[in-house]
């Protein structure tokens, strides 16, 4: 399951908060991750991560916009043509 709640207040000191994973395309095509705050029905700003690799690419976020408040996240995948997307290791980074 790609759903999870997060509160950035639990996390007292931290500078920022990164998204990191390892995203592949079976054919070469265009793929991308991205966060997405469903209590508040919007993207994660900075958090979209793409790759043509067929290898599993480990790909890092900028520090992401994160709202205050226990929010409950999801993961969504997309692809150009139809390519399926497989990712692994998906984690918020926390940096103090």
């Amino acid at each position: 399951p790609s759903e999870f709640y997060f509160d950035l207040g639990t996390y007292p000191g931290a500078k920022e908060v990164r998204f990191e994973i390892y995203l592949l395309s079976l054919n070469n095509d265009l793929v991308s991750a991205q966060l997405y705050d469903a209590t508040n029905k919007r993207a994660v700003d900075f958090s979209d991560l793409q790759t043509t690799s067929s290898t599993f690419t480990r790909q890092e976020s900028s520090a992401l916009v994160i709202w205050r408040g226990n929010n409950k996240y999801t993961l969504q995948l997309r692809s150009v043509n139809g390519t399926e997307a497989q990712l692994k290791d998906a984690r918020l980074k926390i940096l103090y």
